[in-house]
């Protein structure tokens, strides 16, 4: 893909269906992380599991109209702890796979078949407009969702 700046992606051990469903916290002083359901667990490029766990929130907050900063505060959470605690580069890697996700959640195999006509719109120029960055960002194309929810 000409145009598109070439991913350098390193291999580690993804989980494979990262995403808020999977991932449960303990209430307690220990807050404790669980992650479950690892029968998609591969070896491939880490910024995968990132990029699964925020689009599925950035669509969240596109197709939950009446409270998107919820989900996007989220988001911002999760990539904020997650880059402070890993020692390599993945932010332009991270944003391109979150708008090839959100593309395919509404163009792609795997579609999310309770998306609204507008959410499906709104979603495609996320992605669009992200993609169409040469180097993109995660502040950019959460710019793009947040846009996108008002």
């Amino acid at each position: 893909m000409a145009g598109f700046p070439r991913l350098q992606a390193r291999e580690e051990v993804n989980h494979g269906d990262y995403n808020p469903k999977n991932v449960f916290t303990t209430r307690d002083a220990t807050t404790t992380l669980w992650v479950i359901d690892p029968e998609f667990a591969c070896w491939g490029d880490p910024a995968w599991d990132v990029a699964s766990q925020l689009a599925h929130l950035y669509v969240a907050a596109i197709h939950v109209g009446d409270r998107p900063r919820e989900y996007l505060d989220a988001a911002t959470r999760f990539w904020d702890v997650y880059r402070s605690r890993v020692p390599w580069e993945l932010d332009t890697a991270v944003a391109t796979e979150v708008a090839i996700l959100l593309l395919a959640r509404v163009d792609g195999r795997a579609t999310l078949e309770y998306l609204t006509a507008s959410d499906v719109e709104r979603l495609r120029r996320v992605g669009r407009a992200s993609l169409t960055e040469r180097s993109p960002t995660l502040p950019l194309v959460e710019g793009h969702v947040r846009a996108a929810c008002l």
